[in-house]
């Protein structure tokens, strides 16, 4: 579970308080059919606040993906499309894997717009960000590079996943190829394994293997979540230095 002091945590708070206002009083105007542009006081706090909505929905997301490893389906229809409990295991332990990467990358947007870089969203990446002068020189820099050091040693598999092949997990291998059989196709072994006794083979593997993916995405959460938590307390900090700065 996302723990309480980073759900309430004061910073998304804090701006969301002050980017609603000013969303409400822009709605109103053009309802009113008054076009009006965003100063760039307004602008700040809106995409502030828009850039910290983005990094907690993903991490809402990461925190679902552990419920949903042994959130299966058994309707009908999911058979007939060919869908069982290994597709689904592994689609959901990939998805994560992907995710699990991409937080770093929303730390990295948010950290651009709080400190007010302007750099081109599409050219945001680690290097770029923490070697900025104006970054380099806060605590700031420090805590990216501890949030990027949770997620960093699972990036090879993101990578491989994404660029060239499917997740590459002895257990997970197993299941897919014990999946692959149904009572028609499956020939008894010479030691007279029935198919039934391929069921439970199979059913016992698969919830060693969801328990300990379970686990194990959790603690890698909770870790993450924990340096966020860091980060953003840096960040708000940086936040209120900016937008008095603006405001001037």
């Amino acid at each position: 579970m996302i723990p309480d002091s980073l759900k309430l945590n004061v910073f998304p708070l804090a701006v969301w308080n002050e980017a609603g206002p000013l969303q409400k009083q822009l709605d109103d105007r053009k309802r009113e059919g008054i076009s009006e542009e965003l100063d760039e006081y307004q602008f700040y706090v809106m995409r502030v606040g828009y850039s910290l909505a983005q990094i907690m929905t993903w991490m809402e997301q990461l925190d679902d993906a552990v419920y949903y490893l042994s959130d299966f389906s058994y309707r009908k229809d999911a058979k007939d499309e060919g869908v069982n409990r290994a597709k689904h295991l592994l689609y959901n332990v990939e998805n994560y894997l992907i995710r699990l990467q991409s937080v770093y990358d929303r730390a990295l947007q948010l950290t651009n717009n709080v400190f007010h870089l302007g750099i081109e969203e599409s050219n945001v990446g680690h290097s770029v960000v923490v070697s900025n002068i104006k970054v380099s020189r806060t605590d700031v820099a420090g805590q990216l590079r501890a949030v990027k050091k949770e997620v960093e040693h699972r990036a090879q598999e993101r990578h491989a996943i994404v660029h060239r092949e499917s997740h590459r997990d002895e257990d997970l291998r197993r299941l897919e190829m014990f999946y692959m059989f149904r009572e028609d196709t499956w020939n008894a072994k010479p030691d007279g394994l029935t198919f039934e006794g391929l069921c439970h083979t199979r059913s016992q593997l698969l919830k060693t293997v969801v328990a300990e993916k379970k686990k194990e995405f959790t603690e890698l959460n909770q870790a993450v979540f924990k340096k966020v938590e860091t980060l953003f307390a840096g960040l708000h900090f940086q936040y209120n230095k900016e937008r008095e700065r603006l405001r001037l």
